[in-house]
């Protein structure tokens, strides 16, 4: 299953950190919930995600602190990306897999 989603980016510790993340928006994290795929280590999900032309595979991990799951975004993506400012809007799209619906959301 496919979702598109809007976000910020936001730094793990200091604009410096290797790792960045987005938080998934909560009404599609309910929806991402809801599949039943197994899960991975710390409850992850595993899924395709992809910002512009940068596609990676990776997880989905569930946050207690932001109530929603949160998608990492290491060095390498974020230059490819130029995602370069806390705060930066950007567009998501991530398919979990194990599914065999494509469908978009």
């Amino acid at each position: 299953m496919l979702f598109t989603f809007e976000t910020r980016a936001e730094c793990h510790d200091d604009a410096k950190s290797t790792y960045w993340l987005v938080t998934v928006p909560q009404d599609t994290a309910d929806d991402i919930e809801d599949i039943p795929v197994p899960r991975g280590g710390w409850g992850s999900i595993k899924v395709d995600a992809t910002i512009g032309s940068a596609t990676w595979r990776t997880s989905l991990f569930p946050s207690k602190r932001a109530g929603s799951f949160i998608l990492l975004l290491n060095k390498a993506v974020r230059s490819a990306e130029n995602i370069n400012q806390p705060g930066q809007q950007v567009s998501v799209s991530v398919h979990v897999l194990g599914t065999s619906d494509k469908g978009v959301r």
